[in-house]
């Protein structure tokens, strides 16, 4: 089956600060909070409220997963905005940006550098910091737990975690390496561990998600493949693969019902229930994206008109120019011939005026002394 959708386009016209979005997320208020590059901006369905953030003032860490940009709303109704290089932190109820990050963190007990950070269903706080402490806080207790301790032999082995699913008192922590731990936090230990997917995961992060079903169960994606876990058999089965060139799945989700939805980077949309059976076909989105006015073919038609209009005119004020040189060359050697005439003129006289003088002169001495 496949669809078409027109999807509106919001610009800035529309009260965005600018166009390039990092990331969205629904607020508990159902309001949507939209992350660009210099701020964050929150729409009610109808306007935008803009709010500015000040890098320089930010925190920044050593998280540097490629294009991941994910948020969580705590307990405090704040909402915690990871980003590559910073970490950003807002009230929704004040409307302003915390900037004293390092403050909010010591309050939970960690005074080191993070390098990660996961907020679960229940509000609670997980830590990774830079000496690769792995802490968990309990938000209504108050209380800060160490889950690996730093620079151990297990995280020489198996890295740190890179993804966390949550079902009720149970937690699945994925590993860089590949290793699943299940940790209890009613007992604060670890209970077992998986190592089906050692050495197997994608090494790029972007393309890893993890969620547990309402019944215990597992999906994971990594790359092209999607695979179930039954947590009574402690089984996992690959329950769908993609191939090709640049095709992998980018996204996964479950909806209320337990169904499954991944997303392919072509924009396809595959589906399972909850019984684990795939639809025999994929929902395609044809995302149809209405350029801005600017970008119309109206818009190119008068960037065409206004470059023929340019172009004439540069040509004819290139030839008016031209023209009036060759009018001031003109006249300049008309100038030049008419002085060059006088100064002929007023010769040809000196010479006569001389011619005459002379013979008169000669005439004139012998005439003066005869009448003497």
């Amino acid at each position: 089956m496949q669809s078409q959708y027109i999807f509106r386009h919001l610009d800035i016209v529309d009260g965005l600060s600018d166009n390039q979005i990092r990331n969205f997320t629904q607020l508990p208020d159902g309001r949507l909070a939209v992350r660009l590059v210099t701020s964050l901006n929150i729409y009610n369905g109808a306007t935008f409220e803009q709010f500015f953030y000040d890098r320089q003032r930010g925190y920044t860490w050593s998280f540097n997963r490629y294009q991941i940009f994910k948020d969580y709303c705590d307990a405090n109704g704040r909402l915690w905005m990871k980003a590559p290089g910073y970490l950003s932190l807002f009230d929704l109820n004040a409307n302003l940006f915390i900037y004293d990050i390092d403050g909010e963190l010591k309050k939970m007990g960690i005074s080191k550098k993070l390098k990660n950070l996961f907020v679960d269903e229940n509000k609670n706080f997980w830590f990774l910091t830079e000496d690769n402490v792995f802490s968990f806080y309990n938000v209504e207790e108050k209380e800060l737990f160490t889950v690996d301790a730093p620079n151990s032999e297990f995280t020489e082995k198996y890295g740190v975690p890179e993804e966390i699913a949550q079902y009720k008192n149970l937690y699945w922590i994925i590993y860089s390496s590949g290793l699943i731990r299940y940790w209890d936090s009613t007992s604060q230990d670890f209970i077992y561990q998986d190592t089906h997917f050692i050495g197997k995961l994608l090494a790029v992060p972007d393309r890893l998600s993890i969620k547990a079903t309402h019944t215990g169960d597992l999906w994971l994606m990594s790359g092209n493949v999607v695979c179930f876990y039954n947590h009574i058999d402690k089984t996992w089965e690959e329950t769908t693969s993609i191939s090709g060139a640049s095709n992998f799945f980018t996204s996964m989700d479950l909806d209320k019902n337990g169904n499954v939805w991944i997303g392919t980077y072509t924009f396809k949309v595959y589906a399972a229930n909850n019984d684990r059976l795939w639809g025999d076909d994929f929902t395609e989105l044809k995302i149809m994206v209405l350029p801005p006015w600017w970008a119309s073919i109206y818009a190119y038609i008068f960037y065409f008109l206004l470059l023929a209009a340019g172009i004439y005119w540069s040509v004819n004020y290139y030839l008016r120019i031209n023209r009036i040189k060759l009018e001031r060359e003109r006249k300049r050697e008309q100038q030049e011939q008419k002085e060059e005439l006088d100064q002929l003129k007023f010769r040809f006289f000196t010479n006569i005026s001389h011619e005459f003088r002379t013979p008169l002169t000669l005439i004139m001495t012998p005439l003066s002394v005869l009448i003497q």
